[in-house]
């Protein structure tokens, strides 16, 4: 599975234009991610890549906001970090929320 997360949040705002868009690409099996940004021509420019956990359920970030939650529906942990404009990634803090939980929204 691979979860990809957009600046532009494509999902929660269709319209939205997706140039210069910021992106997470996540492998949930093996926790590689790596952050990179999709320019107006069209082409992708990867900035880095890390090892994260695997399993990863959802990872939601607010609109116009750096603050991003990365959750494990499975086990309930929850972490919440900041992704930069050049993608670098901060880790705050962990938590233990219930497990199951299959949507979140961010901006609604």
């Amino acid at each position: 599975m691979i979860l990809v997360l957009s600046v532009a949040a494509m999902a929660l705002a269709p319209d939205a234009p997706r140039a210069n868009a910021q992106q997470l690409l996540y492998r949930a099996d093996t926790g590689f991610a790596l952050t990179g940004r999709i320019y107006n021509d069209g082409t992708f420019d990867q900035f880095y890549d890390y090892e994260f956990s695997t399993g990863w359920t959802h990872i939601v970030r607010q609109i116009g906001a750096q603050q991003v939650l990365i959750y494990n529906a499975d086990t309930g942990l929850a972490v919440t970090v900041s992704l930069t404009g050049d993608g670098i990634f901060t880790q705050y803090d962990t938590y233990g929320f219930d497990a199951g939980w299959t949507h979140i929204a961010a901006d609604f």
